[in-house]
């Protein structure tokens, strides 16, 4: 599944495509990239041993270079907010869009 969206940060406005692939032990990693450069805008998952999740959830990084990117993926929405690990981050859904 790829989709794409628009974000609005640090007064620059950037269309990205989700993509997704695998880390190693199965778990679900998302990127995003720049539509116009088709260069990386960041990773938005963090791998974590030991945590089970559905095939399409994963944990995400949202501090840092990250904070506003789950926010601005739910109100796009491409993702909803499941739960959340303490002092990790927060479980993601990948939505369907289609």
């Amino acid at each position: 599944m790829e989709q794409t969206f628009d974000l609005d940060r640090w007064g620059q406005q950037v269309t990205v495509r989700v993509k997704t692939a695998k880390y190693p032990g199965g778990g679900l990693a998302v990127r995003l990239l720049n539509v116009t450069t088709g260069e990386p805008y960041g990773t938005v998952s963090t791998n974590v041993d030991g945590v089970d999740l559905a095939e399409d959830e994963f944990i995400a990084k949202d501090y840092s270079e990250n904070e506003g990117l789950v926010e601005a993926m739910v109100a796009a929405g491409i993702v909803e907010i499941r739960g959340q690990l303490e002092g990790i981050g927060p479980i993601c859904r990948l939505l369907d869009k289609d």
